[in-house]
């Protein structure tokens, strides 16, 4: 990753740095308004750190994965204290990871490893002595079950920390597994478990694509006669009614044809990108038309794509997991993955979008603007179609256009707003 480019983002996106002290050993952590914990070390993961400190034993531990490491608290802290092992920090946010790795980098401990994905994905063959997690309290019991699962599995010890409503779940899970807890202790808002299997794990099992744990129920929808479906996933919102922001972003759509390249940042539940594939099939029989997905959180994205591969006319070119629209624009062209293309689709793999669709989230101010405007200024065509998305207090820094852009339209809808601009 481009370092003054990741030096920039974690400047912009940081708005407080914090000291902390594990194990004897003094660190820093620089915290972002966009991921947990915004303006403290959480007080689970310090609860967490206590229990592991006085329970572990690391002179048997050298290999430890931290699944959900957000800014990489526990990573990064138990590195520092106990140098000898080897970390591996894993989130699903992009920005989380990246700002792991700055914050390991920062407090110079060199072997932690950092990787984006869903909880052990590409980690499958792995194993690890020691497991690590504050498990995020509103991930839905069947994503829990897998994961708690999937930690057993591929760990000799698993530490973990949940809020206290999830305390009694966890341990009637945990049982079910067949888990030996060997540690538990509840504190004011928080419980923790030191868990591992009784008996051998078994073979790891080939890696998913999306695991099905994470899938919801499928929800059917239409917008002005056109029928879309999805598969809804657990852990994103919007997974009963299309958003706002999809249906602001169609009015500003409405009188453009047939497009053939669009490139969607943040795509969530993939309200958009679905509704955006089922326009062609109904007006154009079908038309090809090429899609790009771009976002911080992996889960969107796989979900996303899930519901795209039925569309016969799409093609998947980019797919990136990147902390901002710059940086996926910027490394590499933004993907990772071959395209998949339906058959007869003759559409060149390297083709640039006549459209970047960029759905804020609800956090104030993310994407940056100056972010959005370098990005779209970098992957689209001239006479090329920006379309900015979100709450519409949100929105003023794009009342005025940007330099190079002009404005086109906007529309508003129950305090949602779609800004449209045009590429000089």
């Amino acid at each position: 990753m481009d370092t003054l480019l990741t030096q920039s983002l974690i400047s912009q996106y940081s708005n407080k740095e914090v000291s902390f002290r594990y194990n004897g050993r003094d660190l820093s952590f620089y915290l972002s308004q966009a991921l947990f914990s915004s303006y403290e070390i959480d007080k689970g993961s310090k609860f967490l750190l206590k229990t592991i400190s006085r329970q572990i034993d690391f002179d048997k531990i050298n290999h430890v994965l931290d699944i959900g490491c957000g800014i990489g608290t526990l990573g990064v802290s138990l590195q520092k204290g106990h140098p000898h092992i080897q970390t591996t920090l894993q989130d699903r946010d992009a920005l989380a990871v990246a700002f792991s790795r700055w914050n390991a980098d920062k407090n110079s401990v060199g072997k932690v490893k950092t990787t984006g994905g869903l909880a052990l994905q590409g980690l499958e063959r792995n194993y690890y002595d020691l497991i690590v997690s504050n498990i995020p309290a509103k991930a839905g019991e069947p994503v829990l079950k897998y994961l708690y699962r999937s930690m057993l599995h591929k760990g000799g010890i698993v530490a973990m920390v949940v809020v206290n409503p999830l305390a009694d779940f966890t341990r009637r899970v945990l049982k079910d597994e067949g888990a030996e807890i060997r540690f538990q202790e509840a504190g004011p808002g928080h419980t923790v478990f030191h868990c591992a299997l009784k008996g051998p794990s078994p073979q790891a099992a080939e890696a998913e694509d999306l695991p099905s744990a994470y899938f919801r129920e499928k929800s059917v929808h239409e917008y002005k006669g056109v029928p879309y479906s999805l598969d809804t996933v657990w852990g994103l919102a919007d997974f009963d009614t299309p958003p706002f922001q999809t249906l602001v972003a169609m009015a500003c759509l409405k009188s453009i044809g047939p497009l053939k390249h669009v490139s969607l940042w943040n795509p969530g539940q993939g309200h958009t990108a679905a509704l955006l594939a089922a326009l062609p099939a109904a007006q154009n029989a079908g038309a090809p038309l090429t899609l790009d997905l771009f976002g911080r959180d992996m889960l969107g994205l796989q979900a996303t794509r899930h519901n795209l591969l039925g569309y016969q006319h799409i093609t998947l070119a980019r797919f990136c997991h990147s902390p901002s629209p710059l940086h996926g624009v910027r490394e590499n062209g933004c993907c990772s993955k071959s395209p998949r293309k339906a058959p007869g689709d003759s559409t060149p793999e390297d083709s640039t979008p006549e459209l970047f669709i960029v759905e804020m989230e609800h956090l104030a101010g993310l994407p940056s603007p100056e972010d959005i405007k370098n990005a779209a200024a970098m992957l689209l065509r001239p006479g090329g179609y920006l379309l900015i998305t979100g709450k519409s207090g949100h929105l003023h820094h794009f009342n005025r256009s940007p330099e190079g852009f002009c404005s086109v339209r906007a529309k508003k809808h129950k305090g949602f707003k779609a800004v449209m601009l045009k590429r000089g």
